[in-house]
């Protein structure tokens, strides 16, 4: 492996595991959401506990496996900073200010560049090769993961735009603008104007059996079932409480995790090893 990755994961992990473990404390300080509607302190619990209980160990396992060099772990780590840089716009800026600003602050910090600093390591060519068809492997579900994006994002997309739109119509604010209590919606924000085009992006280069499209694939796969296993936690959680909820979220983001867990698998599973002249093992 090269030294200088390893080197910048760690530097990245460790003071991002210590942040994020920090901000997780926040589910045995619930106190600290007092600023916060119930539903808005009910669902920033809820992402404090998937934090704590599923994306912190899945950043510290990825980054055992990078330094041990692996080429798979690496894409889960980067998609693992992917959610967290998405996760904490919002609790930076939609979260009142409270004791863990700066440990918001400092997630969000070392996960964005993170992800930018990655780019000098992580070549789209060589993923791409390692994912191709080979001699003994068959290639990575190329369309069958494109279809699903573009089925996600437009999916997303139409639903949020109807909210958005509705709600401008009937001269009132959006429902989930109006639950939490503040100005506008985060998350419409971060889905319309980044995360959903990169999704739709990474589909057309994928169908354009693009390079770029073979390492954003799996890395967006990462993000999205964190995602919906965020959205999950918190439908459960506010069911517990006795808040309004629904089934519909739970059973369409879970069909959505599980059907993108078993297509990140068999994606990465598609690697190749790389030749042992190629001087890195990952």
């Amino acid at each position: 492996m090269n030294p200088r990755l390893r080197s910048f994961v760690l530097w990245i992990s460790v003071p991002l595991c210590i942040a994020l473990a920090v901000t997780g404390l926040q589910v045995f300080w619930p106190g600290i959401y007092w600023r916060e509607t119930r539903l808005g302190a009910a669902g920033a619990f809820a992402s404090d506990l998937i934090d704590l209980s599923l994306v912190l160990p899945t950043l510290a396992v990825s980054t055992v496996l990078v330094v041990r060099g692996s080429l798979s772990a690496l894409l889960v780590w980067a998609g693992t900073l992917g959610f967290l840089t998405y996760n904490f716009l919002i609790y930076a800026f939609e979260v009142h200010f409270n004791a863990m600003f700066l440990a918001y602050c400092a997630v969000l910090g070392l996960s964005f560049y993170g992800l930018i600093g990655l780019r000098e390591f992580l070549a789209p060519d060589e993923v791409a090769k390692r994912h191709t068809f080979g001699a003994r492997r068959p290639a990575a579900p190329r369309r069958t993961t494109a279809v699903t994006f573009l089925v996600v994002a437009a999916a997303a997309t139409v639903g949020e735009l109807k909210e958005i739109v509705t709600a401008i119509y009937a001269g009132r604010l959006p429902a989930s603008v109006a639950e939490t209590g503040q100005r506008t919606d985060p998350i419409h924000v971060l889905d319309l104007c980044f995360f959903l085009p990169v999704v739709g992006t990474a589909a057309i280069l994928l169908l354009r059996r693009k390079a770029m499209g073979f390492m954003l694939a799996p890395v967006l796969m990462v993000t999205m079932i964190l995602i919906s296993l965020e959205v999950i936690t918190i439908t459960a959680v506010f069911a517990r409480k006795g808040l309004p909820s629904s089934l519909e979220p739970v059973i369409s983001f879970g069909a959505c995790a599980v059907f993108l867990t078993v297509l990140l698998v068999w994606f990465l599973r598609s690697a190749r090893k790389p030749a042992p002249q190629a001087g890195m093992s990952v």
